[in-house]
């Protein structure tokens, strides 16, 4: 379990897990990573992981990267993924999210801001026909195929609460609020802020509208308040 982290202008990627070999799941839970890696990724993986509830901004590279690590790759060994309800936000040169070398194997793509503006929101090497991804907000082109109708919506204006002050929180009245999907079988019980989701209609990203405001501690390039500090479930294997 990797949780509750920040990172701030690190030289590689802010968070990086390879391969699982089949041997359990790691968790990347509550984190946020401003400007992470001076050539490099804000969250790599390989496979075996649920990433959920982090903050992405600024990454040099693709805010999330599911990349090829292993000593063995015609196994077809990136599996057991889950993406949902994280907040990527103008990737550097990069997408917002980079799939290399996808196998259909246990993956789920949901519930994401992938807010990249000329950058691509979704980079994939494969197509994706056939894979679980639903509901996903993005803004920037997408180099992947294969994505069926329900997969992605786009965003523009009237976002976030104020992007300029790193707050990423919904504004009032975002398309955001309301727009995510629940599963039972994929329960993401708290936001980012420690805050309950709905669990019929969840807000797509990391936060959970719940008032006008933030009710939450503001990002920085420090700790993480305690206040944002959430309870850990059971998460889905």
């Amino acid at each position: 379990m990797i949780r509750n982290n920040a990172c701030y202008k690190i030289p590689g990627p802010c968070i990086l897990v390879y391969d699982d070999y089949n041997r359990g799941r790691n968790f990347i839970v509550g984190n946020y990573a401003i400007q992470a890696g001076t050539t490099d990724h804000g969250i790599q993986c390989t496979s075996g992981v649920t990433i959920t509830n982090n903050v992405i901004i600024y990454a040099n590279l693709a805010g999330i990267g599911v990349i090829r690590n292993s000593i063995y790759p015609a196994v077809g060994y990136i599996r057991n993924i889950t993406i949902n309800h994280n907040t990527i936000y103008m990737s550097q040169a990069d997408a917002c999210l980079r799939l290399n070398g996808l196998t259909n194997n246990n993956i789920l793509i949901s519930n994401n801001v992938l807010y990249c503006g000329k950058q691509q929101s979704i980079t994939s090497s494969v197509n994706l026909a056939g894979y679980q991804i639903y509901n996903n907000a993005v803004n920037g082109p997408i180099e992947a195929s294969g994505i069926h109708s329900t997969g992605v919506f786009n965003i523009e204006g009237n976002i976030f609460f104020d992007p300029n002050k790193l707050n990423f929180y919904p504004a009032i009245g975002s398309p955001l609020i309301k727009a995510g999907v629940h599963f039972d079988d994929q329960l993401v019980t708290y936001d980012f802020n420690g805050k309950i989701r709905s669990n019929t209609n969840p807000t797509v990203g990391a936060y959970e509208y719940s008032t006008g405001i933030n009710p939450g501690c503001q990002i920085h390039s420090s700790f993480k308040c305690g206040s944002s500090t959430a309870i850990t479930p059971n998460y889905s294997i």
